[in-house]
């Protein structure tokens, strides 16, 4: 499972700060930069190395990680499964509750 994440708290934190909140997991982190309506912010790829269970990513790892860093959204992919934004997960999380709206977004890895 890969997440990207980006907020203006983002910034405060190091890689290895956002290994750290996500130790329990087997993860490995790399800095981004996003262009987000008109706002430059940093971010994270989050490569998840075992797929955590559906309900371990909404109570522990996306509740965490969006309290800490004031996260409205993310991108989600997760292979043959889903990709878009995490908020609208199927399973995981409600439907349509991205801040930004259904947005069709293509990802070519």
């Amino acid at each position: 499972m890969d997440l990207w994440i980006s907020s203006k708290k983002c910034s405060f934190f190091t890689v290895s700060g956002i290994c750290k909140l996500l130790k329990k997991h087997e993860v490995q982190v790399t800095s981004t930069c996003s262009s987000v309506d008109g706002e430059i912010e940093d971010g994270f790829h989050i490569k998840f190395m075992d797929m955590p269970a559906k309900d371990i990513i909404k109570k522990t790892i996306w509740d965490e990680l969006a309290a800490t860093l004031d996260l409205k959204c993310a991108f989600v992919f997760v292979p043959n499964s889903y990709q878009g934004c995490v908020q609208n997960w199927p399973g995981v999380f409600t439907p349509s509750l991205c801040a930004k709206g259904d947005r069709k977004i293509e990802l070519t890895l």
